[in-house]
This record gives structure tokens, C-alpha cells and sequence, in this order.
């Protein structure tokens, strides 16, 4: 997201003393800036079908960190770009599918009402996550994830 993807990524790579001169290498990294709440990711046609052919695995990771917001706060930034980033997965070919990785978070079960967190779904009760804004859109997204899981593997 943003207008200079390049430049921010670089930035956060040294304010973590991380090597940012892998980024220099072209033949294994494109960084593109993303509108996620456009069908094609804010990418031109020609770009968007290279991603569609040519990306092997998306890793979701990034999310707005406020906890003082509610769940409708998330709604477009959030929850719609998970919707566009599964688009985009879904779009591959079955003979080179794209992997989903969703990165979530122990808040979106995390009230203390479960015992246990498996590594499974979350049962459809939404008073499982922290009431707050956050925490709900974990829990959202997190049955988005699986509700397109179960959709690609009919």
C-alpha cells in the first residue's frame, strides 16, 4: 500500500538492520504498490494476469493496528482487501494453484470463552473474539479463509 512501495519497504528493512539490498534484485522481487480495494489490486490489466499466472503463494500479513476502532473501521481497508487478495488466489489455474497463507491473531478468539485454540476453524460464535473492533475482524477474516477454502475445493 502506498505510493512508493520500494522506498518503504527499504526503509522498514533498515529500521530492522535487515539487508535491504536484496531488494535490488529484480529477477526475484517486484514490488508493486497495492489499492486492495480495487478488483484488480490498483494494477493494470497486463499486471494483474502476470500476478494471476505468475505468483505461487500470497502471504497475508499486513493489518491496521487499532484497537479503539470497530469492526465497520476494518470493513474497507480489511476485510475487502482479504476479499480481493482471495479473488486473485482464486483466479489461478487449477493446474498451478496459488496457496493462502493468512496470518491471524489469538485475538480473534481470544475473550477466553475456548479452553483451547485448535488449529482448525473457529466455531461460529462471533463473542469468541476480543470485543473490539480488531479482534472481530480477525475472527471475520479468519471464516472468510475458510469459507474460500471450502469453495476452491469443491
Amino acid at each position: 500500500r502506498g505510493d512508493n512501495a520500494t522506498d518503504r519497504l527499504r526503509r522498514a528493512m533498515e529500521a530492522r538492520a535487515q539487508d535491504s539490498t536484496v531488494l535490488l534484485d529484480t529477477t526475484r522481487i517486484i514490488i508493486l504498490p497495492m489499492n486492495l480495494n480495487d478488483d484488480r489490486l490498483g494494477q493494470t490489466e497486463n499486471m494483474y494476469d502476470r500476478l494471476r499466472d505468475e505468483v505461487t503463494d500470497i502471504i497475508h500479513a499486513a493489518w491496521k493496528m487499532d484497537f479503539n476502532m470497530t469492526i465497520k473501521d476494518f470493513d474497507r481497508e480489511c476485510l475487502q482487501g482479504l476479499y480481493q487478495l482471495l479473488r486473485l488466489a482464486s483466479s489461478a489455474s487449477i493446474q498451478f494453484p496459488m496457496r493462502f497463507h493468512f496470518i491471524s491473531s489469538i485475538s480473534s478468539a481470544g475473550c477466553g470463552l475456548l479452553s483451547e485454540i485448535q488449529e482448525e476453524p473457529l466455531p461460529r460464535r462471533v463473542e469468541i473474539a476480543l470485543a473490539q473492533g480488531y479482534g472481530q475482524s480477525k475472527y471475520a477474516e479468519e471464516h472468510m479463509c475458510w469459507a474460500a477454502m471450502d469453495l476452491c475445493c469443491e
